[in-house]
């Protein structure tokens, strides 16, 4: 089920002074292919602060399979200041995937390597990193200029090396293959993320 917009998750409504607005970002970890609804790990997430603190939490996951880090960057720009998060939860994918403008109307694409060529020839570890610390850049200067608070996770290996220690990291993710499909991340592994954003 999607809702209003298009997104895994309730309908998005404007917000009340008795809702606790967290959204989820991320690609289709977040999004949760392979696993139910109430296993993904915003879910068990946002369940748990429910029960924690009384407060009727919206629970807004806006994660999409097969998308980017760009896109994560892009819509906390769209939803920061239209939504009013109380907290963002991102989950990074790897560094390697890009948004792509086309020549042909300006359509944004989603390029994730050996699906799609247009970068192949260039891209590089240096490449990816440079472009993922803009985009943390730029989520962490409109969290603070917002007064948001942001928590994050990754995948990816060297994101993890790089920006372990910050206080917005809440530790790796640590992705099995147990899920229905047995190519994404089980519920094991989501209850274990949503723990880590618990705690942090």
């Amino acid at each position: 089920d999607h809702n209003n917009y298009g997104f895994r998750c309730e309908d998005i409504e404007e917000k009340t002074d008795n809702d606790l607005v967290i959204i989820s970002l991320g690609c289709s970890f977040t999004y949760g292919a392979g696993v139910h609804v109430e296993d993904r790990w915003s879910d068990v997430l946002c369940k748990k602060i429910q029960e924690t603190t009384k407060l009727k939490v919206r629970n807004y996951n806006l994660g999409l399979e097969g998308h980017t880090n760009d896109y994560c960057a892009r819509t906390l720009y769209k939803t920061i200041n239209e939504l009013k998060p109380d907290l963002y939860c991102l989950l990074f994918t790897y560094r390697n995937r890009l948004e792509w403008i086309t020549n042909d109307e300006g359509v944004v694409t989603q390029v994730i390597p050996g699906y799609d060529t247009n970068f192949i020839n260039i891209m590089n570890d240096g490449i990816a990193m440079y472009n993922f610390n803009k985009n943390y850049a730029l989520i962490d200067s409109l969290c603070r200029l917002y007064n948001v608070p942001f928590l994050f996770s990754t995948a990816d290996p060297l994101i993890d090396q790089t920006y372990r220690g910050l206080e917005h990291y809440v530790g790796k993710f640590i992705r099995d293959t147990k899920a229905m499909d047995g190519e994404h991340p089980g519920p094991i592994s989501h209850a274990q993320l949503a723990e880590q954003f618990f705690d942090k």
